[in-house]
């Protein structure tokens, strides 16, 4: 049996369509932390298992009679390391098999802020002696609007990169793997994946993008780190939103997404979504809209 955590979200949700697609005869269960969590799985006749990762006595109840876990990490951050090494343990001592891990690119004990506690968790993963398949993810495309800004209205665009480049990737895409991984776990033993697109792009290149699919001329400029602190806290964005949108711009300007591996292509048997793909529907989405 699989079991998916964080089911409801957006990446959860749709590796469970794809596991379903690709083997109708799958027995594949979603974990949330609630029922209302779950309504939108229930109406498509999923097997839900309420849990919550804080709350290790009701991980032992979901995880009963699972073999393979698809273990999409914690989207609250207070606690991470803790939360996911509450999962661990009970995949231990419930038997689980196998883990797929959600991690992020290149985790390392270099890894800043945050995104450390991923590289806390894969130790955890494999200090447990459970088979494990680490998917550490690059930024997902749907990041593309926070670094286009309102290029399309002023035919301008502003960011801190540092003339570096960077590798965005489709969440569906990954869901598909995670699927194909998931049905054939033991194929993927013990392997660690680097997921990425196909490509990197620097930001000149997108901004030439940009201009070909909408048809409009559009510059880009880039900025110092404090220039782009001060420029979104003009906009009125709360002073957390600030630091996010900046804390992933120092990684981008470090050049830490700057990075391409073919493991994703491999996965999927066929090439990822490119953000050229991604920036033409981005387009065409706001001029109609």
């Amino acid at each position: 049996m699989i079991l998916v955590t964080g089911a409801n979200g957006k990446l959860g949700s749709a590796t469970i369509e794809f596991i379903r697609q690709k083997n109708v005869q799958a027995n594949v269960t979603a974990l949330v932390r609630g029922a209302v969590k779950g309504e939108t799985l229930q109406q498509k006749d999923v097997e839900l298992r309420i849990s919550d990762y804080m709350d290790y006595s009701s991980l032992l109840q979901a995880f009963e009679g699972i073999e393979v876990m698809v273990f999409i990490s914690s989207g609250t951050v207070v606690n991470r390391v803790h939360q996911h090494k509450n999962v661990v343990g009970a995949a231990k001592e419930k038997g689980i098999k196998h883990i797929i891990y959600t991690s992020f690119l290149k985790a390392s004990d270099n890894t800043p802020g945050i995104f450390l506690d991923h590289t806390e968790t894969e130790k955890e993963i494999m200090a447990s002696g459970i088979a494990y398949t680490l998917f550490r993810n690059t930024y997902y495309d749907d990041l593309l609007p926070m670094l286009v800004g309102d290029a399309l209205k002023t035919g301008h665009m502003y960011y801190h990169a540092n003339n570096a480049k960077i590798n965005l990737a489709s969440r569906r895409d990954i869901a598909e793997a995670l699927a194909n991984v998931a049905l054939h776990a033991e194929l993927h033993q013990n392997k660690i994946y680097e997921i990425t697109s196909a490509n990197a792009y620097s930001f000149p290149q997108i901004a030439q993008m940009l201009s070909e699919a909408s048809g409009k001329q559009i510059s880009y400029t880039d900025i110092s780190y404090e220039q782009l602190k001060e420029g979104l806290k003009s906009t009125g964005l709360p002073e957390g939103v600030v630091g996010m949108i900046a804390s992933v711009s120092k990684m981008i300007s470090q050049g830490m997404i700057d990075y391409t591996d073919p493991a994703l292509e491999n996965l999927l048997g066929r090439k990822p979504v490119d953000l050229k793909d991604t920036i033409a529907a981005y387009v065409k989405s706001n001029v109609n809209n």
